[in-house]
């Protein structure tokens, strides 16, 4: 009888590990399956913070919670409330690393649910009104005052041509270093929701090159491998002469295309500049 001969430890964790790494075809797979399972499992409706629906992936809130640590934002402003748990879970965060007291949560929503109304904490400010209506715009920068100063996550109404209206909206407000997010990008088979039409992920393809005061910044997930949100860092506080231009209305965006991306998690992942990484 022979003795069957293994590969020594070392040698299968290297070989997984190549196997896993962010580039290869078995890591864009799990990230997609996780991605599809998640949405379509309903998961996301069921999470919960301090008592509040947040409808956040765990990868997600963790980004944010690095940012907010790292940049000490003096404003967050949130389009996009629902039941409240995000600005719950921002306003709380501001608290857990000593932000100055003037360090605010503002949230806006077309229509504020019952519990959204019921969220006491001091730092957030609610809006109830359209994200996109002059006279919002106008409150939020009122409430800001003068000068960038603010993280900026969007993620109400879902379509293309509303986000890319939000961005416009709210750019202005980004501090220098710190992030304007497009939430969901994964829809519109990105890769969920193949029907949903352009969305999220197609109004970031359009902004991405609009302005170079804004950066992709790959960075700050890789390392979760996945996440459902475009992540744009401001770099700078002024635009290169003749650069900036408005993304919308005169945007034109060609859909996915199998061909080219097999994948349609790898398609998500080209929003934050890295293929093969699914995710936003």
């Amino acid at each position: 009888m022979t003795s069957r001969k293994f590969a020594p430890l070392e040698q299968i964790k290297g070989a997984a590990l190549r196997a896993l790494s962010s580039d290869s075809m078995l890591s864009r797979q799990i990230a997609r399956a996780f991605h599809v399972h998640w949405h379509y499992s309903g998961a996301w409706t069921k999470t919960m913070f301090l008592g509040y629906p947040i409808q956040q992936s765990p990868f997600d809130l963790q980004v944010y919670h690095e940012l907010i640590f790292r940049l000490r934002p003096e404003a967050i402003v949130q389009t996009g409330v629902a039941y409240g748990g995000s600005l719950l879970y921002f306003a709380t965060l501001l608290d857990a690393i000593g932000a100055d007291p003037s360090a605010r949560v503002i949230g806006i929503d077309v229509r504020l649910y019952d519990a959204a109304r019921t969220l006491t904490h001091p730092r957030i400010t609610l809006i109830e009104g359209s994200s996109t209506d002059p006279a919002t715009v106008d409150r939020v920068h009122a409430l800001l005052g003068d000068g960038p100063r603010a993280l900026v996550s969007l993620d109400s109404d879902h379509t293309r041509d509303h986000v890319l209206r939000e961005i416009e909206a709210y750019k202005e407000l980004v501090a220098v270093g710190s992030y304007l997010v497009v939430e969901d990008v994964d829809l519109n088979g990105h890769p969920v929701l193949p029907g949903y039409g352009p969305g999220p992920y197609e109004a970031a393809q359009a902004f991405a090159g609009s302005d170079d005061r804004f950066v992709r910044d790959d960075e700050i997930w890789k390392s979760n491998r996945m996440t459902s949100h475009g992540w744009y860092r401001r770099t700078r506080e002024h635009p290169v002469r003749g650069y900036m231009r408005s993304a919308y209305p005169t945007a034109h965006v060609l859909p996915p295309q199998a061909g080219r991306l097999p994948n349609g998690a790898v398609a998500a992942a080209e929003v934050a500049g890295v293929a093969g990484v699914a995710g936003a």
